[in-house]
């Protein structure tokens, strides 16, 4: 549910019932609206349109993002966040696994993507390169 277009910073009460009057109801619509429309009412600037519209798209993008947070999964449900980050399709018949967050892909295993995606997006190259290097063995001098 779109929060009412006084959620939005800025937009007090009155400005909201002018708003409402000319159809901009909640945030999600001042976000969407043409500028020239938000300019037209009584009292606002191109500069304050801006603002408005810019705050508009924080509000309702941090919203809807409440809003995924609170989604109760069934219960026995699997979290599984690294799960989330690739998917699984076919390529001519075979078994594909691709990375949401890059272009990688395979055909080998889901094990070979779940590695991947910890490797190259979870882990990071600094824990990567730290992960391979060899354990150095310290000498203590008396």
């Amino acid at each position: 549910m779109d929060g009412d277009v006084s959620d939005v910073p800025g937009v007090g009460e009155v400005y909201a019932a002018r708003l409402r009057a000319i159809g901009i109801e909640t945030a999600a619509d001042l976000a969407a609206a043409d500028p020239t429309i938000v300019e037209g009412v009584e009292g606002v600037g191109p500069v304050t349109a801006s603002r408005w519209r810019a705050a508009a798209r924080e509000t309702a993008t941090s919203r809807q993002a409440a809003e995924r947070e609170k989604a109760v999964k069934p219960a026995g449900t699997r979290v599984d966040p690294i799960g989330d980050l690739y998917t699984e399709g076919t390529w001519h018949g075979m078994p594909q696994w691709k990375c949401k967050l890059c272009p990688w892909d395979t055909l080998k295993s889901e094990a070979v993507i779940r590695d991947h995606v910890v490797r190259a997006h979870v882990l990071g190259p600094e824990e990567e390169e730290a992960k391979k290097a060899k354990p150095q063995i310290l000498v203590a001098k008396r």
